[in-house]
């Protein structure tokens, strides 16, 4: 509750969702010995990484020390993560005066209470530091290849139990992402539910901000299809 009294104004319900999926399985799947891995599927640019990287703060600060890697399958999406990552550290210690982030590299950031968070892109050509993690995050989990992600990044949670999150949005490739949300019922939110949402946050607030995502969607159908 306290997550979202300091971030109300910037959530939809099912960012809200994503988050409270992520919290249940790292504080309590984890410690009854389940070892959750979930799908989420979320229209393209509808704010999924905010949701995400909102909770990672949260957690690094009010449940540290935790050790958390995200991965994505370019350079620059993790580059993306990391920056709004430390935005978010930066507005929780505003508001709290808790705990102020140390980065201390391009790819790590750090809190004075032990918490770490490591942002990786996963490449046929890279190779992620092999770190012990809690919660392993797959972000744009539609493009991340298979042999990597098996064999670079999910060994890092084996002695720890962590929990692992994909969350990306449709995709061409037959991955493991599409596999896992084929046999089970992960969380999926079509374009059309998102501009469900936004719309009633308008009609809640007022702000025609929230209307920008059906617009612009409504364009991309006039211009490609449905």
């Amino acid at each position: 509750k306290w997550l979202w009294a300091t971030f109300r104004k910037k959530h939809y319900p099912y960012q809200k969702e994503i988050s409270h999926r992520i919290l249940k399985a790292v504080l309590f799947d984890r410690k009854r010995g389940v070892a959750p891995e979930i799908a989420i599927e979320v229209s393209r640019q509808a704010g999924k990484t905010t949701a995400i990287v909102d909770t990672v703060a949260f957690l690094m600060v009010w449940f540290g020390p935790i050790s958390i890697g995200i991965f994505s399958p370019q350079r620059e999406q993790a580059k993306t993560d990391f920056d709004r990552l430390k935005d978010s550290l930066a507005e929780f210690n505003r508001i709290t005066q808790t705990l102020a982030p140390e980065e201390s590299n391009s790819n790590t950031l750090r809190l004075p209470n032990g918490s770490e968070c490591y942002i990786f892109p996963i490449t046929p050509t890279s190779h992620p530091e092999s770190k012990t993690l809690d919660f392993i995050i797959g972000e744009e989990a539609q493009g991340i290849r298979d042999h990597e992600f098996m064999n670079a990044v999910r060994p890092m949670g084996a002695s720890t139990n962590a929990p692992i999150i994909l969350v990306g949005s449709a995709g061409y490739g037959i991955c493991y992402f599409y596999r896992l949300l084929q046999r089970q019922k992960g969380l999926v939110y079509p374009y059309g539910e998102i501009i469900k949402q936004k719309r009633a946050m308008y009609e809640e607030t007022g702000d025609e901000y929230h209307l920008n995502y059906e617009v612009f969607v409504n364009a991309e159908k006039t211009r490609l299809g449905e």
